[in-house]
């Protein structure tokens, strides 16, 4: 009985964890992908030679659709050299220069080494700050905030120093400007591109790259196009799928090794109880008698074990989930499909045990 009990427990125990592994890892896949959905849009006139539009730009009105964190406009400057000093033979750096304004500056999202980004002052004041990366600052000997910088010939004083963004990549390897004051470095750069960024809650990017021009420019919103990158919920959903489905797999593969385990401890106790079988048959019990109670028995056994394995798995699942950082998820169908295929597996289990009892000869059981 006990060595059959085990074994259920183990099974149920193990089926339980690898679903309950597998759900929790689904989940944590979904919360992963969440984190890395498409969250930027770019809005941008068709005509590349256009730039008045964004000066008539309603980024109020864009700011306040459902489901945008932050906007606004920006700039990119190519191959701008920034150097330490006024002269030519100061240490130099050719960089992609982006103007922007708050609003896309906190879509950019740089993280800060030292120093502070620039605000609505900074802006309205054209004020000639700068964030530069660290990959520029290296290159230039600023370790420090409040250094001033040469941009074209254009002195900015070093506002802080980030190593890391969460949008325009082009950034690390650039600066950063308030928009007004990118204006007087125009001249002296190659290309320029003048966007509006924009950046939107997860699952909201198709949604707002829809909305956008007819906020910013309701008059001619045709004129405008959306750019936003494609959500991966094909390649999520997949890969929840699979996890899921290797979690059944697994679950059913460890499951039916138990019931074998079931099946084969009660073969082993039928031919140690082949004398109280007999002596049931002498007294009157019937083989339907002896069939009935061995798979009861095994049903009962194996539905303690299911429980009592039901129990381990959850606690390993939580324990598991706990190490890794994950938040443990238990689905109730899970347990009662585990508490339910115990019960069902036990008779089943226990059906070929009974039925080699049932044949025993009572005459030679209790020669035994």
């Amino acid at each position: 009985m006990f060595l059959t009990g085990l074994g259920t427990l183990l099974g149920v125990a193990l089926f339980t964890a690898t679903m309950g592994l597998s759900t929790t890892a689904r989940l944590q896949v979904a919360a992963d992908f969440d984190v890395f959905r498409a969250t930027e849009v770019l809005v941008e006139h068709r005509d590349p030679t256009s730039n008045a539009w964004l000066d008539e730009a309603e980024i109020p009105a864009l700011t306040r659709l459902a489901g945008v964190r932050s906007a606004g406009r920006l700039i990119e400057l190519d191959n701008l050299a920034v150097r330490r000093g006024p002269t030519t033979g100061a240490r130099e750096a050719g960089i992609t220069l982006l103007g922007a304004e708050p609003g896309a500056l906190d879509a950019i999202d740089p993280r800060l080494l030292v120093g502070r980004r620039f605000d609505d002052y900074h802006e309205d004041a054209a004020a000639p700050v700068v964030l530069l990366s660290a990959v520029v600052a290296d290159r230039l000997g600023v370790g420090r905030i409040g250094t001033a910088v040469f941009i074209g010939d254009a002195p900015f004083l070093v506002a802080g120093i980030y190593d890391a963004v969460d949008r325009r990549k082009e950034a690390l390897l650039g600066a950063i400007v308030p928009y007004r004051a990118s204006a007087p470095l125009l001249a002296s750069a190659p290309n320029t591109r003048r966007r509006v960024l924009i950046e939107a809650v997860p699952g909201a990017a198709a949604t707002i790259a829809a909305q956008a021009p007819l906020a910013l420019r309701p008059q001619e919103p045709d004129a405008l196009r959306s750019i936003a990158a494609p959500d991966p919920t094909t390649l999520r959903g997949g890969i929840e799928t699979t996890i899921a489905n290797m979690g059944i797999a697994l679950g059913v593969i460890v499951f039916v090794v138990g019931l074998v385990s079931v099946a084969n401890s009660t073969l082993v106790a039928i031919i140690q109880r082949t004398p109280e079988m007999g002596l049931r048959r002498a007294v009157g019990a019937r083989p339907r008698h002896i069939f009935a109670q061995i798979v009861v028995e095994t049903a009962l056994v194996t539905t303690i074990g299911g429980l009592l394995g039901l129990l381990i798995g959850e606690l390993v699942t939580l324990a598991v989930a706990v190490s890794q950082d994950w938040v443990a998820t238990f689905d109730f169908r899970i347990a009662l499909a585990a508490a339910g295929a115990s019960l069902l597996g036990g008779f089943v289990a226990g059906m070929l045990p009974a039925h080699r009892a049932t044949r025993i000869s009572p005459v030679e059981a209790l020669r035994r």
